[in-house]
């Protein structure tokens, strides 16, 4: 998946870490059961920067946005697209990880992105890479002029938890004592000179490896949260193909070994830097890669998770290493198991680090690039196939069965083969588990796609959590709308599954949802199918808190949901103002459109909603499931069944709007 011509650079770059640093030996002094681990000597790592009293992962966030900002040129209004990437969403006292609404829209709301469009992506330690891959693609698709790619990590906690159960000098906990906090922000824009930025950015998932590691709330009776990591299993699979990823991209891009200034990879140990680079020469013919340009920074940092990357750029920027024109190749490998490269071509940002200085001025930053090489993102995608299991009689037992489900039956029904599947997106928000690592959509990808090896022949798809409530779908639409002109990816599979955990439990409420699974596959328009177009967002800061839903990982873990009185009222008046601005932007009227496809959450809401708008009851399309919320998967439950009664090549046009938790909307154009 090349990127073609014109580039995307850092335009900016800022690192926050917490002053205060835990030493390793005090780490393994703290393991309960007196196992006295060489942790410094097997990993390298001295010692972890530790969060501040009442500093959590936002926090941490928040301050790397603002150091961010401090040194560019573009200020948060100017700023088109917010994604935040961290695993760790730790954000209040008691082990309190929000969910709804996701970290991108409190951070919009907080630092003043009020032109953004905010959601958020879970790829474990490669989603501030995803992110990057992402925005770089909206870039230079849409008129978006800067991004916002963000990460808060507070992880150290998961430490203190292992302390209490590490048993052995082979613990699957043993890596958690590794972890430390931190934050990384970039801001990103297109290039008017290709010679520097991003020359080539790939990441792809192999999901046969996503139960090496595993994060989640430490269980019954525990507080905090755990991560078991086989780190012999994983060091071998990551460190080989990470590495022949890397062979493969500096071939494609034409980089010889001795090109390249600096190898910033994954800083987890450095036993895996080493393996790593071992395999890197192994598969080199010729020239070797010289060891000394493989950036170690692990002493005084540890492995901060989604930031590790850029807080070692940072590092070396400040301290004079790293300097303008440098190419840099960043090598990644994470939970999934993810593997990706990126090549970058630094400009004068080395500098304006070390000097705390402002950005040189870019007027090319500015400006919409003209379209090379012929292309151009398609105006809309097709749906050319979409099931739910919404007429499943059976309670799911898991996310992963349901999603399995509709996923198989989806790509079964598809006019394209497995192998064409460039991308997976799981856009579920309530998952089974209370799962933080790897990504669902990883998970999926291993039973869905066979492929071990990076070289291998098999299907191999770039797979993530989308995490943008019910306007996952249309999100989704749109990342694989940019995906598909930039990328020329030839088809996406884009997953939703609602699992209730609360059920489970004694004594603690349902959340109302419908628990249910959806799968579509998305290709560009002029295949068979519905077309979607004309995608926009809207947010209603003022409601971020009218609802929301947190996990409580302590004691028993389950999910603590709040809704205004009003919520639903305020929805509906929100959806009223967003369907207004959508059409004043579009220039159509609500007269044009056949149907009216809405949020699934009850026959009454839709009453509602039609009377609000002074639009017949009939054409508002009810699919809804016993007055539970059809949730994530309301727009291909609705789908599905006009797919079923002949919506595709019948003409129709239709206005289908998705609301969530922020308030976040979503508005499309469907067309039959």
């Amino acid at each position: 998946m090349p990127i073609h011509d014109l580039t995307t650079y850092i335009e900016s770059l800022g690192i926050y870490l917490p002053p205060i640093e835990i030493s390793s030996a005090r780490r393994v002094a703290g393991i309960r059961s007196g196992i006295r681990v060489p942790l410094e000597r097997f990993t390298g790592i001295k010692s972890i920067r530790n969060v501040q009293a009442d500093e959590f992962s936002f926090d941490l966030a928040c301050r790397a946005i603002e150091s961010s900002l401090r040194h560019s040129s573009f200020r948060a209004e100017d700023i088109g697209l917010l994604i935040a990437c961290n695993i760790s969403k730790y954000d209040r006292k008691g082990f309190v990880f929000p969910i709804e609404p996701n970290t991108g829209t409190y951070l919009r709301k907080a630092l003043g992105f009020k032109n953004a469009i905010a959601f958020d992506i879970n790829n474990a330690c490669a989603g501030m890479f995803t992110g990057i891959l992402v925005a770089d693609c909206i870039l230079h698709m849409t008129d978006i002029r800067a991004a916002m790619v963000v990460s808060g990590e507070f992880i150290s906690h998961i430490s203190d938890a292992a302390q209490r159960e590490i048993s052995s000098f082979t613990d699957p906990l043993l890596a958690c004592l590794t972890l430390g906090d931190s934050g990384a922000a970039v801001v990103l824009a297109r290039s008017g000179d290709k010679a520097i930025g991003f020359q080539s950015i790939d990441l792809l998932t192999l999901g046969v490896y996503s139960s090496l590691s595993r994060g989640s709330p430490a269980g019954e009776g525990e507080a905090g949260c755990l991560m078991f990591t086989d780190s012999k299993q994983l060091l071998r699979v990551g460190s080989l193909e990470a590495a022949c990823h890397f062979v493969k991209s500096i071939h494609k891009q034409g980089w010889s070994p001795d090109a390249i200034d600096h190898v910033i990879g994954h800083q987890v140990s450095v036993g895996s830097l080493d393996s790593c680079a071992r395999q890197i020469n192994s598969q080199l013919n010729g020239t070797k890669l010289d060891r000394q340009k493989v950036v170690n920074n692990l002493a005084r940092r540890g492995n901060t998770a989604t930031t590790t990357h850029l807080v070692a750029l940072h590092d070396r920027m400040q301290n004079g290493n790293i300097g303008p024109g440098d190419r840099i190749v960043f090598s990644m490998a994470a939970s999934g198991l993810t593997v990706g490269t990126a090549l970058y071509v630094l400009d004068d940002l080395p500098s304006r680090v070390r000097n705390n200085g402002p950005p040189t001025p870019k007027v090319a930053a500015y400006e919409k690039p003209a379209p090379m090489s012929g292309l151009v993102a398609p105006k809309a995608v097709s749906i050319a196939s979409v099931t739910t299991t919404r007429s499943r009689p059976q309670v799911p037992l898991s996310t992963e069965q349901i999603a399995l489900e509709a996923a198989e039956a989806c790509l079964a029904q598809a006019p394209c083969r497995k192998q064409d599947i460039g991308m997976l997106l799981f856009t579920g928000v309530f998952k089974g588990g209370f799962l933080a690592e790897p990504s669902y959509a990883a998970i999926l990808a291993g039973r869905l796609f066979s492929s071990s090896h990076s070289n291998a022949g098999d299907p191999v798809a770039l797979a993530f959590d989308l995490q943008a409530g019910p306007n996952g779908f249309l999100i989704g639409c749109e990342i694989l709308r940019t995906m598909f002109g930039r990328r020329q990816i030839l088809a996406g599979l884009v997953i939703a599954a609602e699992f209730d955990d609360n059920r489970l439990l004694e004594g603690y409420p349902t959340l109302g949802l419908a628990e249910i699974a959806s799968a579509a596959v998305i290709m560009e328009p002029g295949k068979s199918g519905v077309q979607v177009s004309d995608c926009q967002f809207f947010t209603f800061d003022e409601y971020a808190d009218s609802c929301r839903a947190d996990l409580i990982a302590c004691k028993t873990a389950h999910i603590s949901l709040q809704v205004c009185q009003d919520y639903l009222a305020n929805l509906s008046i929100c959806l009223r103002r967003a369907i207004q601005m959508y059409l004043g932007r579009t220039g159509m009227k609500l007269a044009e459109f056949d149907e009216f496809y809405f949020p699934q959450i009850s026959p009454e809401f839709l009453d509602a909603v039609a009377l609000d708008l002074a639009i017949p009851r009939e054409r508002v399309s009810d699919v809804t499931v016993e007055g539970r919320d059809l949730y994530t998967s309301s727009l291909p439950c609705i789908l599905e069944a006009s797919l079923l009664s002949g919506l595709a090549g019948s003409g129709k046009v239709c206005l289908c709007v998705t609301a969530g938790p922020g308030i976040n909307i979503g508005c499309a154009v469907l067309k039959g």
